[in-house]
């Protein structure tokens, strides 16, 4: 009896050891069909495959893009299509992307089959061990450095399986059999690098499984089934230079070389043939495979079909002895020595913005607040800045545009700036307001979008939100130069106050000459609009606070700024021109002071007709050049009318400007306003 248990148990080893035989599942190779036909895929995959080739590349997939791959085993005695992965990716933030892949597919399998039946066993076998590896899941991210070298990094989640069948006898000396599952994790870290070195050539590096995370460790009984994730470094260089042609090459540290190109047909509804060679240069350069394919784009969507053929069947027709097995390992369940031939189909699907970004905005700089009154102004000078890089491959006409919900109708934009790839360049922003701005009664914070295009459609490259300060209608930005801008002499209430001034005076205009008449009517003007206003302080103690003339008139009353811009309005709506008079004293800044001129009409050689002393008036260029008399005013001297107002301001003029050389030195400037014809 003892010795028959012995025999039995004797036969069963003997058996197990000669007669194991390895029956692999069919792993579902790489998540997209593109990269099988090319072959070489680590700079020109711009699709969610990079997560597997390059995360770098990511960069260059198109706003969210999901895709899901399908392949077909001529091997399989099932002949069923099987869901093999799908994926979702988004770029975001200019030059970052980030994806996830889910791939139930990602399988290889492992059968050592039971090659005999115990009688006196409880149950009868069909395995004696399964051997199984998974690829759960994988995520990316990738973001540009600058606008023409990109980083990934590629993180991919493994499980392994190892089902075992233990042999044990009972007290009744029968033979008992029993499963066991040995399971262990590890997730492995990859980097990438692209460059695109310019429009013609790109470079990429990839390091798989440059580091290995194992968090549950396989048990050392079967230890020799472990998962090998060896580092690999693999290098790829692309050539874009031929019209619709890329040809791309890689090799990597384990004498892997592959080769391949993709022809694009543009005319045949844009249909790409690609075609690859797989190299094995660790003993020689052998073919190992070969890769063909074709695509098709019919926006949103695109479509890819690969075939992969293995030159050489040993061990790829579904099974394999053991000892092949243990030999070479599994390092890669995506493509290895058990990998079949195979037919792949991908979809993609594109969603958001329907082509690559061209260029970034990298800083908005708004170099001042935005005041009203100088509503003119924005659309003529510069309110601001952009920063602007090209992150493309080719040469751009970038056009940089500037909004402002609520008080611009439309975006303003600037002059198209040429960029080389990689190029920045600092783009100057301007804002054409429309009429609410002077309706805005007191300061207040405003979104200001920036926008940047680099092609000749509707859809921008990259946006930026900034604030801006947008100042109260009355606000003034202590500078001569736009104080211009409050002068209104087409308001209705300034012509209406002059036209009936001038009315009622008109015997008195008509009794001096011709070249007198503008000399005139800017002294009875005056001399009536005295005798309704009166000189008041800066209601605001915090900042500049500047009337329009329609105010001025209204409130019968101001400031010097007030008064000298409502004179300059009244003078403007007859016709005769102005000048501000911006005095800031070197040396008591507190005491800076605007007052104003105008010009009388009357030529050089004739203005003795105003006045016997030359120190009263000015001579002065004209637009035209003729040279001509002008007449300082203090406004804030009104009350003691026009000859006092004139005299007080001729005075300070000789003083800042020829005793003191004011212009010259810079503290006294000269801001003029034309006239209304």
């Amino acid at each position: 009896m003892e010795l028959a248990q012995r025999t039995r148990i004797l036969l069963v080893s003997v058996s197990a050891m000669t007669l194991m035989v390895v029956h692999p599942g069919y792993p579902q190779h790489l998540s997209s069909s593109r990269p099988i036909a090319l072959a070489a895929s680590t700079v020109f995959i711009d699709d969610l495959s990079s997560i597997d080739w390059n995360a770098a590349a990511m960069t260059n997939i198109k706003d969210w893009q999901v895709s899901f791959t399908n392949f077909y085993s001529p091997a399989r005695s099932d002949h069923a299509l099987t869901f093999q992965a799908a994926g979702i990716g988004k770029r975001f933030a200019g030059g970052h992307a980030a994806a996830f892949k889910f791939s139930p597919g990602a399988t290889l399998e492992f059968v050592v089959p039971s090659v005999f039946t115990l009688e006196d066993s409880s149950q009868s076998l069909e395995f004696d061990k399964k051997i199984s590896y998974r690829e759960q899941a994988a995520i990316a991210f990738a973001f540009r450095m600058r606008g023409d070298v990109s980083l990934g990094l590629d993180v991919h989640l493994l499980d392994e399986t190892v089902t075992d069948t233990k042999y044990t006898l009972d007290s009744n000396s029968t033979i008992r059999t029993s499963i066991v599952d040995y399971s262990g994790n590890t997730s492995t870290v990859g980097l990438g690098l692209l460059w695109l070195v310019d429009e013609s050539w790109r470079l990429g590096a990839a390091a798989e499984n440059l580091f290995s995370l194992t968090e549950t460790p396989l048990d050392e009984s079967v230890i020799q089934y472990d998962l090998l994730t060896p580092s690999l470094l693999r290098l790829g260089v692309g050539y874009a230079g031929l019209k619709n042609v890329l040809i791309a090459i890689d090799g990597d540290t384990k004498r892997q070389v592959r080769c391949g190109g993709e022809l694009s047909l543009p005319a045949l509804s844009s249909l790409q043939l690609r075609g690859g060679v797989y190299l094995d240069a660790s003993s020689g350069m052998v073919a190992d495979a070969l890769g063909c394919g074709a695509g098709i784009d019919l926006e949103p969507l695109h479509f890819d079909l690969s075939y992969l053929a293995f030159l050489s069947q040993e061990n790829r027709r579904g099974d394999a002895s053991i000892g092949a097995f243990l030999q070479s390992g599994v390092s890669n369940i995506d493509f290895n020595k058990f990998t079949g031939d195979r037919i792949s189909l991908t979809a993609r699907a594109s969603f958001g913005r329907a082509r690559e970004s061209l260029a970034r905005i990298e800083h908005v700089d708004i170099a001042s607040d935005i005041f009203p009154a100088s509503q003119v102004r924005y659309a003529l000078q510069p309110i601001g800045k952009a920063r602007i890089r090209n992150v493309s491959s080719r040469r751009i006409d970038a056009v940089t545009s500037f909004y402002v919900s609520g008080l611009m109708e439309a975006p303003t934009q600037s002059q198209p700036q040429a960029l080389q790839p990689g190029e920045v360049a600092d783009v100057p922003l301007y804002a054409v307001f429309n009429d609410a701005l002077k309706r805005v009664i007191s300061m207040s914070v405003h979104e200001g979008e920036v926008y940047v295009a680099a092609a000749s459609n509707d859809d921008y490259d990259d946006h930026v939100q900034t604030r801006i300060l947008v100042h109260g209608k009355n606000d003034w930005n202590a500078d001569v130069s736009s104080l211009k801008y409050f002068v209104t002499p087409d308001d209705p209430e300034v012509l209406r106050f002059t036209r009936d001034v001038l009315s009622e005076d008109k015997a008195a205009i008509d009794s001096v000459p011709g070249f007198m008449r503008d000399f005139q009517r800017a002294k009875i003007v005056f001399n009536a609009f005295i005798k309704r206003l009166s000189y008041v302080s800066d209601p605001k103690k915090s900042q500049e606070f500047v009337q329009y003339p329609l105010e001025t008139l209204r409130l019968n009353g101001g400031d010097c700024d007030d008064l000298s811009v409502c004179y300059s309005s009244l003078l403007a709506s007859m016709g005769i021109s102005t000048s501000f008079v911006d005095v800031v004293p070197p040396d008591h800044p507190e005491q800076s002071h605007i007052y104003m001129m105008f010009n009388t009409g009357i030529d050089a050689a004739h203005a003795y007709a105003i006045s016997d002393n030359p120190k009263r008036y000015v001579i002065r260029k004209n637009e035209h050049g003729t040279e001509t008399a002008w007449i300082p005013v203090e406004t804030t001297d009104m009350k003691k009318g026009f000859d006092e107002a004139w005299m007080a301001g001729a005075k300070e003029y000789l003083e800042d400007v020829e005793l003191n050389f004011g212009i010259i030195k810079g503290w006294v400037k000269l801001v003029d306003f034309e006239a209304l014809d």
